[in-house]
């Protein structure tokens, strides 16, 4: 392809610069222009994305230096003050070095190189966020989820590097490096949440709330490779380790810890599954992993079916436990694994609650 206008030797120079750039109001004069003659019909996308490389953009001779200076950006409940850069376009490559915006608060730097000169075009990114509240991008572009999902980050930075755009390309080409720092996280009224809290007959499973955590996530051949992610709450640290691929296959194993202290802490211990020697502001182990497989558009995963087996684990052990603390089996001391394996079938087939059998 070749750019639709002459462009004469020669260097241009750009300078952009605005006091107040208010994007609602643009977005809104666009829906507020009718639409002239027939609308045509979108065309069905197939799932697995562009099957072909787009050609190489000749911009002939293009020789461009851009620099933009926004005092204030607005847009939903977003704010960009300020927002500036520098675009320069030459030999077909367009390069953003640098773009500094500070998003609600949030710092960011940005570069970005882009060679359009080369087929499916080769990008080079890189980017640096603080302080990042998740509130008013929320707010703006999925507003549903406001009540659900609160929380921020404290870094994030993001390399990246490839060529093309169709799978093939991307498997082969594309690399990535993310590493972030949680600075807290509450999910809240969700559906997930919801069923497994019935499920499991803890109400307060319904929420999720995470202080702190790290992730350092790598994407090569197809893969994103989840290698060191941790998070914590006071009830409960995930530990999420498999791959992803980019054709939506998942191979993840989730390892789960329990708060001393939490509710779910308190609730097994009072169905005497965990025994009362669990004290401190550490975490117990789960003694299964939260194992998806398959693929986005079908995850191979059964909340009831783990949360059994891993009743049943737990219950196991307690009876053990009982047995190896009282030094035999005894009458008493089957009696009591007894009750304990008892309590836990009950819990496992929906029949009791966790708390109505340490209630009892």
């Amino acid at each position: 392809a070749t750019a639709p206008v002459d462009i004469t030797k020669g260097q241009i120079n750009v300078a952009l610069t605005s006091q107040n750039a208010d994007l609602n109001a643009a977005q809104n004069l666009f829906k507020a222009i009718p639409a002239q003659g027939e609308t045509p019909k979108d065309e069905p996308k197939p799932d697995d994305g562009p099957t072909t490389e787009p050609p190489p953009i000749d911009l002939g001779g293009l020789d461009l230096i851009a620099t933009f200076a926004f005092a204030n950006v607005t847009y939903g409940t977003m704010k960009i003050a300020p927002l500036k850069g520098r675009i320069t376009v030459k030999d077909n490559v367009v390069k953003i070095d640098p773009l500094d915006a500070d998003i609600n608060g949030a710092p960011l730097h940005l570069l970005s190189t882009v060679d359009l000169g080369v087929p499916g075009y080769a990008y080079d990114v890189s980017a640096d966020l603080k302080s990042f509240r998740f509130e008013p991008v929320i707010a703006t572009f999925a507003p549903t989820f406001s009540d659900r999902l609160k929380g921020g980050l404290k870094t994030l930075e993001l390399r990246g590097k490839g060529q093309g755009i169709t799978m093939p390309s991307l498997k082969q080409n594309l690399t990535c490096l993310l590493n972030s720092e949680l600075d807290g996280l509450s999910i809240e009224n969700s559906p997930v949440l919801n069923r497994w809290a019935t499920i499991a007959g803890i109400k307060e499973l319904s929420t999720l709330s995470l202080n702190s955590g790290t992730a350092a996530v790598e994407l090569k051949d197809g893969l994103v490779d989840i290698g060191n992610f941790v998070v914590k709450g006071k009830g409960v640290m995930i530990s999420p380790k498999g791959k992803i691929g980019l054709d939506k296959s998942l191979d993840l194993k989730v390892d789960l810890a329990v708060g001393n202290g939490s509710s779910l802490m308190t609730a097994l211990k009072s169905a005497h599954i965990l025994p009362e020697t669990q004290e401190g502001d550490g975490y117990f182990n789960w003694p299964q992993p939260m194992a998806f497989t398959g693929t986005f558009d079908n995850v191979d995963f059964s909340f009831t079916k783990f949360w059994t087996s891993s009743l049943m684990k737990l219950g196991a052990n307690a009876a053990l436990g009982l047995v190896g603390a009282a030094g035999g089996v005894g009458a008493g001391t089957v009696d009591a694994a007894k009750s304990v394996l008892t309590g836990v079938g009950d819990v496992a087939t929906g029949k009791k609650s966790i708390g109505e059998v340490g209630g009892g």
